[in-house]
């Protein structure tokens, strides 16, 4: 974030010189976490959950972006 942060955070000094070298312009951190899949209560609902999580790696990957988790193994895990 471009805004500057108050003279005792801890972080000032950080984004004072991350904001030097990258310049005053939003940049936007995804971050996805994998801390737990519904398994769901019907066949549907497991299939949608799966398809969904399949999805988003397939996206991830597009992007050139790297998920928190392995949502592959864990699909694998609770097959």
């Amino acid at each position: 974030s471009p805004t500057d942060l108050p003279p005792n955070d801890c972080h000032r000094q950080l984004r004072l010189g991350i904001n030097k070298t990258l310049g005053p312009k939003e940049h936007i951190c995804i971050s996805v976490a994998w801390d737990w899949m519904y398994k769901g209560r019907t066949e549907e609902g497991i299939c949608e959950e799966i398809n969904s999580t399949l999805h988003c790696a397939r996206l991830l990957r597009g992007h050139k972006l790297q998920s928190l988790a392995i949502p592959e193994l864990s699909v694998l895990y609770t097959a």
